[in-house]
């Protein structure tokens, strides 16, 4: 039998998929039944169902992005390869899922319900990933604006070459964001 905090991992990483493959318009049997839960467990794990789901999704990818961000970041020293590799491992995981797996603050953004919990949780999940992203690179040696500026420019970015690969089915667009943010890095 299942542990309790396994079934919710187990829920929030089905959610995480189906978030970033088919947006907010997943139900919560879509849920359960990709993390082979019971039944039960969705107003056990989540009462407040799809909307408290969501939001404990949100906190996760924020929480990965981050963490992403601080492994490329201790790895690799100049701001340029750096960003490089972060730009790759969002291809590689698109092209890898065949096109299909989109980035889950992107589908709850774009077809999500608007709630204060569900927008305030975006807002931060996004804030979360920029800042990583400027923290790293204000310690690589660039001014702070410049960073912040970088920063978001590689989010949006990201954000963005995902949209398009996925509705081209080729990843061209993440090739064009690389020569982009290095002419912008060149600016900075």
């Amino acid at each position: 039998m299942a542990g309790r905090n396994e079934v919710r991992t187990r829920m929030i990483g089905a959610g995480a998929d189906l978030l970033a493959e088919r947006g907010y318009g997943i139900t919560m049997l879509d849920v359960i039944e990709r993390a082979e839960a019971p039944r039960g467990s969705i107003y056990h794990h989540f009462p407040q169902g799809k909307p408290e789901l969501t939001v404990a999704v949100v906190a996760q990818t924020a929480g990965e992005l981050e963490a992403l961000v601080a492994h490329f970041a201790n790895k690799i020293v100049e701001p340029e390869p750096f960003l490089h590799r972060l730009i790759e491992h969002h291809r590689r995981r698109l092209v890898d899922a065949g096109y299909a797996l989109g980035c889950p603050l992107m589908g709850v953004t774009v077809t999500g319900e608007q709630t204060p919990e569900i927008d305030g949780a975006i807002a931060e999940s996004f804030g979360v990933w920029v800042g990583a992203i400027a923290v790293a690179l204000e310690d690589k040696g660039l001014a702070r604006a410049s960073a912040q500026r970088v920063a978001r420019a590689t989010v949006t970015g990201v954000e963005g070459a995902i949209v398009v690969s996925r509705a081209r089915r080729d990843d061209q667009a993440f090739a064009d964001l690389k020569v982009s943010l290095a002419l912008l890095l060149a600016a900075a």
